[in-house]
């Protein structure tokens, strides 16, 4: 092996010295016969030894900090050999299957740049690929005690842009899905999306979980929406009594009171795709309808009284519409305001029995001529009894 170094080495010298090789190219070949990729094996030099050949896109490559960490510098590619052989043979999936999920990682990356439905750091396809896709099918491998493979309904409780939601419904094209959730512009990406598919088993529903009333699913499922405690008092009225299962994808510490709770708790890279080891932490938790109910019970969460979302949509609608009842135009800022309907107290109380001089007595019959001639007259009449006085203003 060292010998095989050496005899490279001094090759790149010779180029060097005569002007063949740049500089630049030779520090890059330097750089990479240190790093060597873990896949290799230590007997035969390593591909990425020669400058002729780029690293293997299907074998992952790490850069080490020198402190012991290994970061990865490129995810897998959905159209390598390593995932045709995970979707084909580790999950049993068709060809069709495993093309309607690469399709599904390029829609995600377009519909991305237009609307934020997954984080936008470092956005690519191979990324779609590793970090939502291929944990979301990671289940297909489960064949003892899935729920998935023998439910009808299933509804995907805070699916965001799709996940799991839309690669389980690739995966079992014969359960109808339910992707649910409150931001509007989300479900018509995921819309969109499964269209473009051809999903004719995924449905979408805009709203809360805890307003979705009338229907009961075989399987719940989420990905990492809330605290579980949170989720189950959301959704435990969703699920089939003493049937219903929720399937929950977490990663990190769980509490040991809820871990108690579950019929199952896997690893998706430890027990499934063990090439996602270094990428996912993610778990998988199944929990009866049962254990949902006690533990929303224990949690003494309640849920606030809050109008749906298409009671919000109507109240909008109503305040936006015009007053067509009445055609009065709204006051101006600073225009003079009624304050009351009380009549304003000008002092006329104590004239009613006053007696006027002025002008002639007129006769009740004179009064209605009077007024007809001119209603606008100058003159102002006040009965005091049984006649009429005429009085200038």
């Amino acid at each position: 092996m060292k010998d095989t170094h050496m005899m490279s080495v001094a090759a790149f010298l010779l180029l060097l010295v005569s002007g063949k090789m740049p500089v630049q190219g030779f520090l890059v070949v330097q750089k990479n016969t240190i790093k060597s990729s873990p896949s290799h094996s230590t007997s035969t030099p390593s591909p990425e030894c020669f400058i002729c050949q780029p690293p293997c896109r299907a074998s992952p490559r790490f850069n080490d900090d020198g402190r012991g960490t290994r970061t990865r510098v490129f995810l897998m590619d959905p159209a390598s050999e390593e995932s045709q052989e995970i979707c084909l043979e580790t999950l049993n999936l068709s060809s069709s299957q495993y093309e309607q999920l690469m399709r599904l990682s390029e829609l995600v990356v377009e519909w991305n740049e237009k609307i934020n439905i997954i984080s936008r750091k470092d956005c690519t396809v191979n990324t779609v690929w590793e970090r939502h896709i291929l944990p979301s099918i990671a289940c297909c491998a489960w064949t003892d005690g899935n729920p998935l493979h023998s439910s009808k309904t299933c509804v995907d409780v805070g699916t965001g842009g799709g996940f799991p939601g839309l690669p389980l419904a690739i995966a079992f094209p014969d359960t109808q899905f339910l992707l649910l959730d409150s931001v509007g512009k989300k479900l018509t990406v995921v819309a969109d999306m499964a269209e473009q598919l051809q999903l004719s088993n995924v449905k979408v529903h805009h709203g809360r979980a805890e307003e979705l009333t009338g229907q009961k699913f075989d399987v719940a499922t989420g990905r990492a929406v809330s605290s579980l405690d949170q989720l189950c008092t959301w959704m435990q009225h969703l699920l089939q009594p003493k049937t219903g299962r929720l399937l929950y994808w977490i990663g990190g510490d769980i509490e040991s009171s809820i871990l108690e709770r579950t019929t199952s708790d896997i690893s998706i890279a430890s027990a499934w795709i063990p090439a996602l080891a270094e990428t996912c932490d993610k778990r998988v938790l199944q929990f009866p309808q049962v254990e949902v109910s006690e533990i929303a019970r224990k949690s003494g969460i309640v849920l606030p009284k809050r109008l749906s979302i298409g009671q919000q949509q109507k109240k909008k609608k109503k305040k936006a519409a015009p007053d067509q009842s009445t055609d009065k135009k709204k006051n101006a800022k600073g225009a003079w305001k009624k304050r009351s309907d009380e009549p304003k107290e000008r002092g006329y109380e104590d004239s009613k029995d006053m007696i006027l001089p002025r002008g002639p007595v007129l006769s009740k019959k004179d009064e209605s001529q009077r007024w007809s001639k001119n209603v606008n007259n100058t003159k102002y009449c006040i009965k005091l009894t049984d006649e009429v006085v005429p009085m200038e203003i």
